[in-house]
This record gives structure tokens, sequence and C-alpha cells, in this order.
């Protein structure tokens, strides 16, 4: 297993590993996992496509549209539990206020996004994130818990490494969309996952890796919050649901609007979980080593 993690103790000074409540879903999707989806996109990648492809479908369009709206949402909330934190200096809080309204502005405006929709509408709902951040912000960081500050700032610098990560691969794998080739009538561009095609600026040749896919993945930060908000104490479960739900509504959404193939989702997805694991071993692990490491 590429992510083995043991029951977290807390009051063993050398633990290095996941959190309880992430153990299962890292658990779920082992290497072996990622390996089958990706060899079975690299014989039907083209095929599948054909079979789900649907860009009428409501489904595909409504994740479309919110599939992302997760991850700049968590990032902006992390940034105001930099700016409640009380034991950082200053700048620091001053910094996380800044990024938690410019975070704020992009997850309202990713809404109208893909349905071109108005501006106000847009604000509205970056002025509906910052008031429901403001609240969240205040009650996490009321009982003053280290690992709210250390999962805030492993929200951030996730966020940040999946949105920079992806595009410099898009850019250079230069994978071709399904929907432009349903557009051109030209099939004769399809390549598998693996091989790049070159540097490309045109975004219909962005294919690969998926980075509404990648940036859906990024809600399992959510299940962090058991550990640091006692009210979520008895909500593991459901949290854990949740995040794994809408991973894989938003992987299937991009497949059914042609905007990735299935290899494109899956690699999006796995990369996101690696980067979670490496920064969630870099932020809360207190010795630096542990025997839950990559195997």
């Amino acid at each position: 297993m590429w992510l083995r993690c043991r029951p977290r103790n807390r009051a063993d000074a050398g633990y290095c590993g996941l959190p309880h409540i992430l153990r299962q879903p890292f658990r779920l999707y082992r290497a072996e996992t990622a390996a089958v989806l990706l060899l079975i996109g690299a014989a039907a990648d083209l095929q599948i496509s054909h079979f789900l492809y649907n860009p009428g479908s409501m489904f595909g369009k409504l994740f479309e549209a919110i599939g992302e709206f997760p991850a700049s949402y968590l990032a902006s909330l992390c940034a105001m539990i930099i700016a409640f934190s009380q034991n950082i200096s200053i700048w620091k809080r001053v910094s996380g206020a800044i990024l938690t309204v410019l975070l704020s502005l992009m997850a309202g405006m990713l809404l109208i996004t893909y349905q071109h929709g108005p501006k106000a509408l847009g604000l509205i709902a970056a002025a509906a994130v910052l008031i429901a951040n403001a609240f969240l912000a205040k009650t996490v960081c009321k009982n003053g818990n280290p690992d709210a500050l250390r999962a805030a700032k492993l929200g951030l610098q996730l966020f940040v490494t999946v949105l920079l990560l992806f595009n410099l691969i898009k850019l250079g794998w230069g994978r071709e969309r399904y929907r432009h080739m349903v557009s051109t009538g030209d099939f004769s561009g399809f390549s598998m996952w693996m091989i790049p095609q070159g540097l490309v600026t045109d975004n219909e040749f962005m294919s690969f890796p998926s980075g509404h896919s990648a940036n859906a993945t990024v809600i399992m930060w959510l299940t962090l919050l058991p550990d640091f908000v006692p009210a979520l104490a008895k909500r593991e479960t459901l949290l854990k649901i949740f995040a794994i739900l809408w991973i894989g509504c938003v992987m299937l959404s991009r497949i059914i609007m042609g905007a990735h193939f299935l290899s494109d989702v899956t690699m999006g997805m796995t990369l996101s979980l690696l980067i979670i694991y490496v920064f969630y071993q870099r932020l809360f692990c207190q010795n630096g080593s542990s025997s839950d490491t990559a195997s």
C-alpha cells in the first residue's frame, strides 16, 4: 500500500502519520487502484468517452460549474483561520486577511464562470463566502488549538501547489480534449495519457491531468476538522462519505462533458492525494520520521 497508516496516538511524540479519519480513504485508494484505472485508461480512454459523452447533461453542467468551488472556498477559509490566529505575528495575520478576500472573490467568481452569469452575482457569492468564513474561523480558533493553524497552512499550501503544478503539467503535456475532437470531427489527435505532446497554450489541448478532479480532491481537507472542532467529532464518517462522493461526481462529470478522459481524472485525484499526504507529514509530524511512508 502506498499510503500505509496506523491508528493515531497523540501521546506518541514520534508518530508521523495521517489522522484516523483520513486512514480509510487512503487505504481504499491503493497504488494498485490507481495503476488499474490508468491501465484501463491507456486501453480504453477513447471508448469510455464515446460511451459517456453528453454535453447536455445537467449533472455534467452542475459539477462543471461547482466542482472546483470547494478548493477555493477552503483555501479562503484557511486564510481566514490564519487571520484569526492569536499566536502568530501581526503581518501574517494581515496577510491572511488579504488572502481570504482575494480567495473569496475567486470562489465567488468560479460559481458564475462556466454559466456566464452576471458579475454582480459572483460578488454577492464572494461576500457570502467572507461572512461564512469569518463565522467558521472564529469558531475554529476560539479554543486556540495549534492543529487548526497547521491545518490552515496545509490547506493553503495544498491549494497553491495544486494550482501551480497542474497548470504547468497541462502546458507541457498538450493532450487534446475529447470535446475538441468531437467539435472538429477528427480523432486522429488522440494520444495515450503517458505520452506528452509538447508545449501548448490552447486550453483545448490541456486535457491531462484534470484540474477539476485535483481541486475536487482538496475537499479531503474537511476530514481534518474533527481533530480541532469538537462539534464535528461525531461527524467523521459523514465528512468522509461527502468528500468521497464529491470527488467521484466531479470526476465522472468531467468525462461526461468531454473535458477529460478517465486517465486524466484518475491522475488528477491521485496526485492531489499524494500532495495531501506529503504536506500532512511535513506539517503534523513531530520528529520528521515514521514507518508510515510510501512503500
